[in-house]
């Protein structure tokens, strides 16, 4: 090394160095203005964490995933197509929960408590690499969605649109690439508020909140369940043989049902394998999936061997609607009930960012998405495609939190699903029938309640060796 090489080296050492302690230890550093931002409006941050629960679901997501792609694509090879290799590798290479997102933000929470309880210059600087960190994990994971999204709809005919439908509600191809494009927005939003969080701790702006917070609706609490259903569905609630607990029923909107109005919906905890899930569950009306006596498949033929023709379907499971927002708003409604002492500013911070209590709600997902693997392993009848996992067992609405306000930073909402109006131009077929239509029909209740199998159970006996 020349001796004028050694010089610059040195010299832009020394640079470097000045600049780290001017970075860290520079007078303007504004530590109290970026501490009374992240107070009044916080990034990837939520309230009453429950860290443990919290981390071990995302955990449980992951593992389900890679079961299920693990399964599908095995099923896939057995049969080979021409668009065979195509499915696989979407499959393979896109992922359908944002976990390395997720398993970012207990730590985010812990991070802004223990900064704004007692701030610092290197406090504040921790939070904004967790920032980054978490919008890089959250970009990627949307970018992700988008190059699949669009490779599925270059394969797809103007002509034929890709519609999925629910026990009540109904989504496509269009409305998910849409709400994609717009959480790309929004990733870019957040991108830009980062920005604005590191230069109001230079010093470089004022310091205001770039949002302004609304007071958020709780929204009706407890409501006695007097529908005329309400005997024979509290009677017939799922979960029965396990350790459970029901809550509710609470009156929460939701567009996943036929209902301009609020609708009543218990929540009911149960005991998983060693873990918490939540099940949702209307308290006013059952829903139940018809069966053909010319079906196929290996679920329907055994349904048929026991004399039904149709079987119960939990309309309130994370894959029977594409808009689940009601999960955390059911979870928020049950800590506030059990915990009627809480800070009014913490209690409002809660109302706004609900995700430090989804633990129950992934635990959810994960379980049904291991029932979906489960099923893939009892009959040859239904291979899953890319369109139908990513469309309609992502669960977008809960994983990449659009109803929490420290994370979804821009004014528009995902879509999710079709309007009512046009879901009932579109005509959908007739798959369910509600509790209600079968009374009406002339169905005695001791025949509907035959129908209420155990789903896990029914599955489990249909496994393949």
């Amino acid at each position: 090394m020349t001796k004028s090489l050694k010089i610059i080296l040195t010299i832009v050492s020394s640079l470097v160095l000045i600049g780290v302690g001017i970075y860290y230890f520079s007078p303007n550093i504004h530590t109290d203005n970026f501490a009374v931002l992240t107070e009044s409006d916080p990034l990837f941050y939520s309230p009453y964490f429950d860290v443990e629960a919290f981390n071990a679901a995302v955990d449980n997501m992951s593992s389900a995933e890679k079961q299920l792609k693990d399964t599908a694509i095995e099923n896939l090879l057995k049969d080979l197509q021409v668009y065979t290799s195509d499915y696989v590798e979407l499959i393979q290479n896109h992922t359908l929960f944002p976990t390395d997102f997720l398993e970012l933000l207990p730590r985010i929470s812990i991070l802004t408590e223990n900064f704004l309880e007692k701030p610092t210059s290197l406090k504040a600087r921790r939070l904004l690499r967790y920032y980054e960190k978490a919008h890089k994990k959250y970009q990627n994971d949307v970018v992700s969605m988008q190059v699949l999204l669009k490779e599925i709809d270059d394969h797809i005919p103007d002509n034929h649109p890709v519609y999925y439908f629910f026990t009540d509600s109904g989504t496509s191809l269009d409305i998910t690439r849409h709400d994609f494009d717009l959480m790309h927005e929004n990733s870019l939003a957040l991108e830009s508020d980062i920005l604005y969080r590191r230069d109001c701790l230079l010093g470089k702006n004022s310091c205001e909140t770039s949002v302004v917070s609304e007071n958020s609706k709780e929204g009706s609490t407890l409501t006695k369940s007097t529908y005329p259903n309400s005997d024979f569905v509290s009677a017939t609630l799922p979960f029965v043989e396990n350790e459970r607990i029901v809550a509710g029923p609470y009156l929460i909107d939701s567009s996943c049902w036929n209902d301009t109005d609020e609708v009543p919906i218990y929540s009911i905890y149960s005991k998983n394998y060693g873990t918490s899930m939540i099940m949702p569950k209307l308290a006013h009306e059952n829903y139940y999936r018809l069966v053909s006596a010319e079906a196929t498949d290996v679920i329907s033929k055994e349904v048929l061997s026991r004399d039904l023709s149709f079987y119960n379907q939990p309309e309130g499971t994370t894959y029977e609607c594409n808009n689940l927002t009601f999960y955390p708003e059911l979870l928020a409604k049950d800590f506030i009930q059990s915990n009627q002492d809480l800070d009014t500013n913490m209690r409002e911070q809660l109302l706004q960012n609900k995700f430090g209590l989804l633990a129950p709600a992934f635990e959810a997902v994960a379980y049904y998405t291991s029932l979906l693997e489960k099923s893939q392993r009892i009959g040859d009848d239904f291979t899953i495609s890319p369109q139908f996992l990513f469309i309609t067992r992502s669960a977008y609405s809960l994983t990449y939190l659009p109803f929490a306000s420290s994370v979804w930073r821009i004014d528009e909402t995902p879509m999710y699903m079709f309007s009512r109006e046009t879901y009932n131009n579109i005509n959908p077929p007739q798959q369910f029938k509600t509790l209600s239509d079968l009374l009406s029909e002339g169905w005695l209740k001791e025949d509907i309640k035959k129908a209420h199998l155990n789903q896990d159970e029914l599955i489990n006996s249909l496994i393949q060796d």
